[in-house]
C-alpha cells in the first residue's frame, strides 16, 4: 500500500476492531462501524474496499458493509458469535421528545428498542432546522431532564404520527465531532447527511434596510389600524394555535421560530416579511424568498387586508395584489411572475398557522388583523397591545 497515512489507518482498524468483540449491545457495535467507516471514506476514499482489510475479523466486517450500504440487509449467520447479533439493525423508534432552550436551538431525543428489549438514545442537535450534532448514549436522557428541578430546557413529547414528518424537516449538517455517526444516521434514518440547507461560502444577504422596515410598518399602520381590545384576542388566538402546533411537534413551528429568530407568536407568523435566517430552506427556495422585498410584501398584506372573507389566496393570486396595489408602485414584471408566485407559496402556511387562511387557503374573518399584528412585529414594532 503506497499511502502511508492510509496503511496506518488500516492497521489502527485491524487493532480497533476487538472493540466489537467486547461490546454489551448492538448499539455500541453499530457505533464503532459508523465511526470505522466515517474514517474510511475521508482517509481511504475509494482506493480499496475496507472489508477487504486483511486481519479484519469478519463480524467487524459485516458492520462496516452494512454502514457502507445502507440498504444492505444483515447476514445473521455472520452475527451469531455475538451475543447482541440478533439485535443487529432491529432497533425501533419507541419514543421521541424535543428538548427547546428557548431560542432556535433544540434537540431530539429519539428512544429506541431492539428485538431483545435493550434500549439506547440518539440525541441529534438541531440549530435552525440543521442536524449539527448526533450522540448515541444510554436511555433516560428524556426522563433526566424532565427530573431535574434546576433544569432551564423544556422536554415536549412528540405525538407518534409526526415523529415522521418532524424528521424529515430536518437536514443533516453534521459537526466534525459527530461526524463518525454520519453513516449510522443514514442507515437507520434513510436520510443524506453532511449537506447542508445553503453553500456556506455563499451566504445570503439578510441585513435589513431600517428605512424600508420604517416606511412598509407605516403605511401597515396606516391602512391597518388595530385598537387594543382587538390586538389581545387575536394574539391570544396566534399563541394557543402555535402552541396546540408545538404541542405536536409540528416541524413548521421550528421553521417559523428559525425563519424569525425569535418565538414571539406574531413575529412567526411574520417571520417571511422580514427573515432574519433562512438556512431552514433548500438553497433554491431560501434565494427566491429573500428577494422578496418589503414593498412587495406590503402590497400582498394591503390586498388580503381588503379582500373579503372566503377569498381564496394563492402566490398568483397575491402577485395580482402586488401588481394592483392603491399603495405601493411597485409591479411585478411578467418575467418574475412565476418565480415571485412560487416564492410566496413557500410562505403561506405561516398564515395558515396563524389564522390568516384557514385549511383551504381562504382568508378568515381576522386576516386583516392577523397580518396587521404580524407586520407591526416583522417591521419592527411590538406587537404587544397597550391599553393606551
Amino acid at each position: 500500500m503506497a499511502n502511508p497515512i492510509l496503511q496506518r489507518f488500516v492497521d489502527e482498524l485491524v487493532s480497533s476492531a476487538v472493540f466489537v468483540d467486547h461490546c454489551e449491545d448492538a448499539a455500541s457495535a453499530e457505533a464503532w462501524a459508523s465511526g470505522a467507516f466515517a474514517d474510511w471514506q475521508t482517509l481511504a476514499d475509494g482506493e480499496i474496499d475496507p472489508v477487504q482489510v486483511v486481519g479484519l475479523n469478519d463480524v467487524a466486517a459485516h458492520l462496516i458493509e452494512l454502514m457502507a450500504d445502507p440498504g444492505r440487509a444483515v447476514d445473521r449467520d455472520r452475527l451469531s458469535g455475538r451475543a447482541w447479533g440478533s439485535d443487529v439493525d432491529t432497533h425501533v423508534l419507541v419514543d421521541a421528545h424535543r428538548v427547546r432552550d428557548g431560542g432556535t436551538n433544540a434537540a431530539i431525543i429519539l428512544e429506541y428498542e431492539a428485538a431483545s428489549g435493550a434500549q439506547h438514545d440518539l440525541t441529534l442537535t438541531v440549530d435552525a432546522g440543521v442536524v449539527v450534532a448526533a450522540t448515541i448514549g444510554p436511555p433516560g436522557l428524556a426522563e433526566a431532564i424532565l427530573g431535574d428541578p434546576t433544569s432551564a430546557v423544556s422536554v415536549e413529547s412528540i405525538d407518534e404520527p409526526r415523529i415522521a414528518d418532524v424528521l424529515a424537516e430536518l437536514r443533516f449538517g453534521l459537526d466534525d465531532a459527530s461526524s463518525a455517526n454520519g453513516p449510522l444516521l443514514q442507515r437507520r434514518l434513510g436520510v443524506q447527511v453532511g449537506v447542508t440547507a445553503n453553500d456556506p461560502t455563499e451566504p445570503l444577504d439578510l441585513a435589513r434596510d431600517p428605512g424600508a422596515d420604517a416606511w412598509a410598518r407605516s403605511i401597515i399602520e396606516r391602512t391597518i389600524p388595530l385598537e387594543p381590545t382587538t390586538q389581545r384576542r387575536v394574539l391570544g388566538e396566534i399563541a394557543a394555535s402555535i402552541d396546540e402546533r408545538r404541542a405536536t411537534g409540528d416541524p413548521d413551528i421550528w421553521t417559523l421560530e428559525a425563519v424569525a429568530c425569535s418565538d414571539d407568536a406574531a413575529a412567526m407568523i411574520g417571520a417571511y416579511l422580514a427573515p432574519r435566517n433562512l438556512d431552514v430552506h433548500p438553497a433554491d427556495e431560501a434565494e427566491a424568498i429573500a428577494w422578496l422585498e418589503p414593498a412587495d410584501w406590503v402590497g400582498a398584506i394591503s390586498g388580503i387586508a381588503v379582500s373579503a372573507p372566503g377569498t381564496a389566496i394563492d402566490g398568483d393570486t397575491l402577485v395580482t395584489m402586488i401588481n394592483r396595489s392603491s399603495v405601493v408602485t411597485t409591479t411585478i414584471p411578467k418575467t418574475d411572475r412565476a418565480l415571485v408566485a412560487w416564492a410566496l407559496e413557500r410562505t403561506l402556511y405561516a398564515f395558515e398557522i396563524g389564522g390568516v387562511l384557514d385549511e383551504t387557503g381562504q382568508t378568515t374573518q381576522d386576516a386583516s388583523a392577523i397580518l396587521g399584528l404580524a407586520a407591526r412585529a416583522a417591521w419592527g414594532d411590538s406587537a404587544t397591545p397597550s391599553d393606551a
